[in-house]
């Protein structure tokens, strides 16, 4: 018979398959277990055909000669070469599902495809279930911006300015290229700063200044900057710009407007696109007659070590603060789907290790006041251990995100038309918690928060920090936390305020907060959580997260025993969490800031995979690094009595105001408004002494006057 070109259709082809329908019932009747594999096989060897594949139906085959198969389908085809059948069997039996309007199915000559696809092979391997997260970060398709620490933990990256490499600390509240002028203020070179290069104008060829000291700032906010270039540099027109707070300290800058030619030197292709950027290699990384700016001037503080050994800042942040030309950075941003994450690493021993105490390690694991949060990886396998970041390297990726990291919480796109909240990674958090407190009182549900690369550390409104303070098993009679006495006087103008953590008490308590509103509200804000922390491994876990789970939407937990520094100096010990006593106060400049963010630095964002999608206008995390936390450690409820009223914000008891009430004082012992009584009797007996002798007074006037009348007559 000859089979070059046959074509088959309906039932009329049951006929001719009847052997072969034999032949896979014993098949199936000898070898049913194999019936959960499926099998692809390509080579010049035998086939094995499938009875539900013969069974599937219309089956519209086209032999050349050559060997190779083409398939004519109907519009119910879904994808070549799939075959899909469902096999059940029940003591024995077998039942084959069949349908005349399945795929078409290929039986090529020479060349033999096995594939069988059963429907229950996912319930079979559920471990090899695909849930929308890849296992390991092989699909990562974009750039990679290699970033790094400084021995001052500043985060920075490789930049050539000019023809001169320098390290640009990252900025992402500023937006354009900041160089520090060599030999100049803002290029202090000290004995810590002995390897400290820093940008020599003289050196570059193709640079530019602007001749003119006008303040170069979003039109939004000044009229628009017009720029007279000239060859030669004259320092007499920097211009000092408006103050900026990092980690709570007021840096303020002068520099002078220019341009001069860019390139980003850790910039590299990731993935396929990898061949095509090395072709075009200096393309997306080099850029000419860019905008710069030659700062000559910068504060500089002893206490605190940002931007001390970095030769220049380069912003990350968004082009709404551009005041001429969009920055390197946009400009790649732009290419790459406005999208980008940051994987910030601490170096190795930037944080003080938690060690268990004895009493730890003898308690038993169901209540023991330790716990140990290890967040769940996409990988399990030792394929995926090897795909496994490397903890103590950085880097930024650019146009994609990583996908090994878990789930991505996404926050609520922010509001848009400002042109600080559109440029910055700004997001919204809602109830900060700690101790299964609300911090934010009754102020607000929510607060708007910033990823801020400059800052080091948690950066808290003033009223929200003294309420974590406050929960938290911290040194406060330490001059540098809250001092008791108020005849300390501490200077938070030139170093931080923070808390010292002791040894004993740690690990501390975990801050987690929503990025949606859960929409829970009590006297405090938000009520008691439904899991409340038994201190336990599990049970901690387990307890915190039951509220969400029930209300379905997920934490961000903010490890704070991973916040402690661990260096040299008057910092070491310290929990790095400052307030914010600056910021959102009335002043000049009211275009920076309408109140005071939150603002994550590098210690907090090393502990999250952060994801930025600016086109969308939300910011995503994943917890990434396991910690230690307990809330056995944290403040008591302070007991009220009497007429005392709690302040869960400050953990106080408020004392009645008995001042409202006219004879009465506040009793210090029952903390009750107790009527003054002695002094009140008396003074209630002279009231009524002077009414009576006034009624007296009267009587005896009326009757002077009577007499008076009748005595006339």
């Amino acid at each position: 018979m000859d089979l070059n070109y046959v074509k088959c259709r309906g039932w009329f082809v049951l006929p001719l398959l009847l052997p072969y329908i034999l032949c896979g019932l014993l098949l199936l009747y000898r070898g049913s277990e194999r019936n959960d594999a499926v099998v692809r096989e390509k080579g010049q060897g035998g086939g094995i055909l499938t009875l539900g594949g013969l069974l599937s139906g219309g089956v519209n085959l086209n032999v050349t000669k050559g060997g190779d198969v083409r398939r004519k389908c109907d519009s119910s085809t879904k994808e070549d070469g799939h075959i899909n059948n469902s096999v059940s069997q029940r003591e024995g039996s077998t039942s084959l599902g069949f349908s005349p309007f399945n795929n078409c199915f290929l039986l090529p000559p020479n060349k033999y495809t096995t594939r069988r696809i059963l429907a229950s092979a996912k319930e079979d391997n559920p471990e090899e279930s695909t849930n929308g997260v890849p296992k390991s970060d092989d699909t990562f398709q974009g750039s990679v911006l290699n970033v790094y620490f400084t021995e001052n933990k500043n985060l920075y990256t490789n930049v050539k300015v000019g023809g001169q490499p320098l390290k640009l600390a990252l900025n992402s509240r500023v937006e354009g290229i900041y160089v520090f002028m060599k030999d100049s203020q803002a290029c202090y070179v000290g004995e810590e700063e002995n390897n400290r290069t820093c940008y020599d104008p003289k050196m570059s060829k193709n640079s530019t200044w602007c001749n003119n000291d006008l303040l170069c700032l979003p039109a939004i906010l000044s009229r628009p900057y017009e720029c007279y270039s000239e060859s030669s540099l004259l320092l007499e027109n920097k211009a000092e710009y408006p103050s900026m707070y990092y980690d709570s300290l007021k840096f303020t800058e002068s520099h002078v407007e220019g341009s001069d030619d860019v390139e980003i030197l850790d910039l590299a292709r990731v993935g396929k696109a990898a061949g095509v950027a090395d072709e075009a290699k200096g393309e997306d990384n080099t850029f000419q007659n860019m905008d710069v700016k030659l700062v000559t001037d910068l504060s500089q503080y002893n206490g605190w070590s940002l931007f001390k050994d970095t030769d220049g800042m380069m912003g990350l942040a968004g082009r709404e603060l551009s005041c001429r030309h969009v920055s390197p950075w946009n400009t790649i941003v732009e290419k790459n789907n406005s999208l980008y994450a940051l994987d910030v690493n601490l170096p190795e021993g930037s944080v003080k290790p938690f060690v268990e105490s004895a009493s730890q390690k003898d308690a038993p694991k169901g209540g023991s006041s330790y716990g140990k949060f290890v967040p769940n990886k996409a990988g399990t396998n030792k394929a995926d251990a090897a795909t496994e970041p490397n903890g103590s390297t950085s880097e930024i990726h650019i146009g994609d995100y990583k996908k090994n990291f878990g789930p991505i919480v996404w926050s609520e796109p922010r509001e848009r038309g400002g042109i600080f909240s559109d440029s910055f990674m700004q997001f919204t958090l809602y109830n900060l918690e700690v101790c299964e407190k609300n911090i934010f009182g009754k102020y607000s549900s929510n607060w708007q928060g910033v990823i801020d690369l400059s800052s080091k550390c948690l950066v808290l409104p003033k009223m929200f920090w003294l309420s974590l303070m406050e929960y938290l098993p911290v040194n406060k009679n330490d001059e540098r936390c809250i001092p008791k006495s108020k005849e300390v006087n501490f200077d938070e103008s030139t170093i931080p305020r923070m808390c010292s953590v002791d040894a004993r008490n740690r690990p501390l308590p975990v801050l987690k907060f929503y990025l949606s509103d859960n929409d829970t509200v009590s006297d405090n804000n938000i009520g008691e959580s439904s899991g409340a922390s038994n201190g336990a491994s599990n049970g901690a876990s387990n307890g915190a997260n039951n509220g969400a789970r029930s209300r379905n939407i997920q934490e961000v937990h903010i490890p704070l025993d991973n916040l402690i520094i661990n260096e040299e100096g008057q910092n070491d010990g310290y929990l790095c969490v400052l307030p914010d006593v600056h910021e959102g106060v009335s002043s000049e400049n009211s275009g920076r800031t309408t109140k005071p963010l939150v603002k994550f630095g590098t210690y907090v964002i090393s502990n999250f995979y952060v994801v930025v999608d600016q086109e969308n206008y939300r910011v995503g995390f994943a917890n990434k690094k396991e910690y230690h936390y307990t809330n056995d450690r944290c403040t008591k409820r302070a007991q009220c009595i009497g007429n005392q009223f709690y302040e869960p914000a400050l953990n106080i008891c408020v004392d009645p105001d008995c001042s409202v009430w006219y004879f009465y004082t506040l009793n210090e012992e029952t903390k009750k408004c107790e009527s003054i009584s002695s002094r009140f009797y008396v003074f209630l007996f002279i009231l009524l002494l002077l009414l009576l002798l006034d009624i007296q007074s009267y009587y005896f006037y009326r009757k002077s006057v009577h007499v008076a009348k009748v005595s006339s007559r």
